[in-house]
C-alpha cells in the first residue's frame, strides 16, 4: 500500500495519465485481436491457405514463452 501512495505522490500526474492511457488502449487492442483470432479459427476445418512454417514458428515460440514463465 504504501508503494502505491509512494507512486502516486512522487510521479508526474502526466506520466501517470498517460500510463494509464495507454494501458486502456492496450487492453482494447487485445481484446480485438482475440475475437479477430476466434473468428478465424471458428468453424474451420482444416489448415488449407495457411503456411505451415509460420504454424511451427507460433508453436515454438509459445513454448518458449511457457517455459520461460514456468521459469519465473
Amino acid at each position: 500500500m504504501n508503494n502505491i501512495k509512494y507512486m502516486l505522490r512522487e510521479t508526474n500526474l502526466y506520466l501517470l495519465i498517460a500510463t494509464g492511457i495507454v494501458s486502456v488502449l492496450h487492453m482494447v487492442f487485445e481484446m480485438m485481436a482475440m475475437k479477430s483470432d476466434i473468428e478465424f479459427w471458428k468453424g474451420r476445418e482444416d489448415l488449407k491457405g495457411l503456411s505451415t512454417k509460420i504454424l511451427l514458428f507460433n508453436f515454438c515460440a509459445s513454448v518458449i514463452i511457457f517455459f520461460y514463465l514456468l521459469d519465473q
